[in-house]
């Protein structure tokens, strides 16, 4: 069988189409078992993140795999120039290159290649990868480890979070100052949370989860007023700031500075539109690398560490039973 992926990113949409077909990991799982009773591959594993929704499938039929797609997110209307088809050797080399931080909003960045392995990982666990797919996977992820080792542009701990920190920094005259409010308790939250201690910033934390020192949202509601600084980073699939709420709960009119780091969204785009107040969501972060430190460089290591793969890939004769991926 052929790889074929179908996939939507920050290039083709923004994030209001983005979160239409986000998935959740409940919906990975019923995704996976809908997409084998109707025949549509062999085997798939689903990327679903801020910045790309993806399916890599053990199959051939592009557009049967995009109109799965698109059914089952009940999302009909979505123009088919918002997703890309790359099949075979495009297929492997966009996976590779994605695991390598090279295609991100913010390039070099770490988070992803977490976010490849879990995708994986989960499809795995329910049992919806083949053999094909687990070489081209567990390459990637090989390949994604190897190329923040060599290329000199990468950061240890650069990401969504450390720059949405240095946005609000960019912004505010002194976040010491400021009154912070971190909602979320995953990965990303903490991160944040992180780079604002590191600058010297204290926060609160909003949650529903029982963390030391977190508030709950109620609380957080009545205490609007006290906010300069509210970075939002949640799996809700429903609003966490609604503009009713918003303008029930929000008197002063002091400036308020709101990053949006979810999708969906967890924060009403039309509060951005109140006077006094600055919002910002995942494609408001973009941020590229300078050109001399070694993009183009980076780039060449990953094709030719794809070219290699697939090479090694036809002369075992291992692409489900084919010589295949030509």
């Amino acid at each position: 069988m052929n790889l074929t992926l179908v996939g939507i990113n920050y290039k083709r949409a923004p994030v209001s189409l983005r979160e239409q077909v986000y998935f959740s990991k409940k919906d990975v799982f019923l995704a996976l078992e809908v997409l084998f009773e109707k025949g549509v591959a062999q085997g798939a594993v689903i990327l679903s993140t801020c910045q790309r929704i993806e399916i890599y499938a053990e199959g051939d039929d592009a557009s049967l795999l995009r109109s799965f797609l698109l059914d089952f997110k009940n999302t009909g209307d979505l123009s088919p120039d918002h997703f890309y088809i790359k099949q075979n050797d495009e297929a492997v080399l966009h996976l590779f290159t994605v695991a390598a931080g090279l295609d991100s909003l913010i390039v070099g960045e770490n988070e992803v290649l977490h976010q490849v392995k879990e995708a994986y990982f989960l499809a795995k666990r329910f049992e919806a990868t083949t053999p094909f797919l687990n070489k081209v996977f567990e390459r990637a992820l090989f390949v994604g480890k190897q190329a923040r080792q060599n290329a000199v542009f990468f950061q240890k701990d650069r990401s969504l979070a450390k720059t949405a920190v240095e946005l609000a920094e960019a912004l505010s005259a002194d976040m010491s100052a400021k009154n912070i409010f971190i909602i979320g308790s995953g990965t990303v939250a903490a991160d944040i949370a992180q780079h604002c201690a590191k600058i010297g910033a204290t926060f609160t934390i909003v949650s529903t989860r029982t963390l030391q020192k977190a508030i709950s949202f109620p609380e957080f509601y009545e205490r609007l007023d006290e906010a300069d600084i509210v970075f939002s980073a949640t799996a809700s699939p429903h609003l966490i700031l609604t503009k009713d709420v918003f303008e029930q709960k929000r008197r002063s009119s002091k400036p308020i500075l709101l990053i949006d780091l979810a999708l969906p969204r967890d924060i009403d785009s039309r509060i951005g539109r109140s006077n006094n107040v600055r919002l910002f969501n995942v494609d408001d972060l973009i941020a590229q690398p300078r050109a001399d430190l070694g993009m183009e460089q980076a780039l060449q290591a990953v094709r030719e560490k794809t070219q290699r793969f697939l090479w090694k890939l036809e002369r075992s004769g291992s692409a489900s039973g084919q010589a295949c991926l030509r």
